[in-house]
């Protein structure tokens, strides 16, 4: 058993003693060891009324033995867990109220067409043979023909 002290964003003391199938990143995320599967994550679906069967289906990865643990660990740290839970949902809404949206995905299609369009409009003349053997000329503007006629001569 590992003691592990958490700071929540409120600057208040949690104090969680982790098993050994649980494990504490640098960040203060616990996941479980040799997964990136939080405890926070096994304990939402838990509390939204999923059974520890569904939540394998979800995350294939784990064991049935696995979540069993996980969800015990849970019901006996549940209000240290729960504080974490409400903690990084915050956290998260915070972070996204800070990060205005990108842009939507007719803007991009919008985007993409103007780039097209200008490197269409800035091609140089090019030649290409067609499978009579003929040349056909590809000529942006007037300016471009011009110079090719001059080249020509």
């Amino acid at each position: 058993m590992v003691f592990w002290m958490v700071y929540s964003l409120w600057n208040q003391e949690l104090f969680i003693v982790l098993p050994d199938f649980l494990t504490c990143d640098a960040d203060g995320f616990i996941h479980l060891s040799g997964h990136r599967i939080g405890l926070q994550d096994v304990a939402r679906l838990y509390r939204e009324g999923q059974s520890p069967e569904m939540i394998a289906i979800m995350f294939p990865t784990l064991t049935l033995a696995q979540i069993h643990k996980t969800i015990g660990h849970y019901l006996e740290n549940q209000t240290e867990v729960d504080a974490l839970i409400v903690d990084n949902v915050t956290e998260i809404a915070k972070a996204e109220a800070a990060n205005p949206p990108g842009p939507s995905m007719s803007e991009l299609r919008r985007r993409l067409e103007v780039i097209r369009e200008q490197r269409q409009s800035q091609r140089e003349p090019r030649l290409r043979g067609n499978c009579k053997g003929m040349i056909t000329l590809l000529v942006e503007d007037d300016e471009h023909l011009r110079g090719f006629e001059e080249h020509m001569r």
